[in-house]
């Protein structure tokens, strides 16, 4: 099955800051590189990167923010579990619009707290 473009973006933007933050560049990098190469040449916006990216980076800093605070009261965990939830709406919110713009299956969330 062919990868939806929504999904290429995300996962591009999430492997760009793995790159970026652990500096591991890996065959999985690489080929998602060339898979969004080619979702350019087909008229895909580098907006939907740029986008995806300044929210999954929100994301990957509040996660690692959790995890590297060990002694964070629950009260400030649970604030920031709160602010990745909203992060992942708008983030589905994006892999939506482009898949309405390019193909794809949209994401649907039922009885779930990101709706």
């Amino acid at each position: 099955m062919k990868t939806p473009p929504a999904e290429i973006i995300d996962r591009y933007s999430i492997l760009i800051l793995k790159k970026r933050y652990t500096n591991e560049v890996d065959k999985e990098y690489r080929l998602y590189k060339k898979a969004y190469g080619k979702l350019l040449k087909k008229g895909i916006l580098p907006f939907y990167l740029s986008a995806l990216m300044e929210i999954n980076e929100k994301i990957w800093q509040l996660e690692s923010d959790i995890r590297r605070e060990a002694e964070l009261p629950l009260e400030e965990i649970g604030r920031r579990t709160l602010k990745i939830r909203d992060y992942n709406k708008e983030r589905i919110r994006y892999k939506n619009i482009i898949t309405e713009d390019f193909g794809g299956f949209k994401e649907i969330k039922i009885n779930h707290r990101s709706e």
